[in-house]
C-alpha cells in the first residue's frame, strides 16, 4: 500500500470515528438526470473540518473533508477497497490525527504521520 493511500485510509478511519459519535443525519440533494435526489447523509465538523458521510448504491461509500474548500474525497467499494477522489495535501492532515479522542490511536496516527513525506512534497 502506498504512503498516499495508508493516509488516506488513516484519515477516512479517523473521520468515520468522528461521524459514528458526533454526526449528524442530514438529507443532501444531488442532480441525476435532470432530476434532483435526496441522498441521506451523516455530518459532522471538528478541529475546524467539516466531515461529510453517504453511503451509496452497491455497498459504496463517499467521505468528504472540507478545511474551507475541499481537500478529501475517497470512495469506499463493497470489497473494502478504497478511491482517492481528490486529496489536497495540507496543515490540515495534522489537525485530522486529532480526530480520534483514544489517546493510543492519536499516538499510533502520530508515529505513522512523523514517517510520512510533509505535506508539500509531491506523491
Amino acid at each position: 500500500m502506498s504512503a498516499r493511500l495508508l493516509t488516506a485510509n488513516t484519515i477516512r478511519n479517523a473521520a468515520l470515528d468522528v461521524i459514528d459519535r458526533t454526526g449528524i443525519d442530514c438529507i443532501t440533494t444531488a442532480g441525476k438526470r435532470g432530476r434532483l435526489i435526496r441522498i441521506p447523509t451523516k455530518s459532522a465538523t471538528v478541529n475546524g473540518l467539516k466531515i461529510s458521510y453517504r453511503q451509496l448504491l452497491y455497498g459504496r461509500d463517499l467521505l468528504e473533508i472540507w478545511d474551507g474548500p475541499k481537500v478529501f474525497n475517497v470512495q469506499g467499494d463493497a470489497n473494502g477497497r478504497l478511491n482517492i477522489v481528490s486529496f489536497r495535501r495540507g496543515a490540515w492532515e495534522r489537525n485530522s490525527t486529532r480526530l480520534h479522542l483514544n489517546r493510543s490511536t492519536m499516538r499510533s496516527l502520530r508515529r505513522i504521520f512523523d514517517h510520512l513525506p510533509s505535506p508539500n512534497s509531491r506523491s
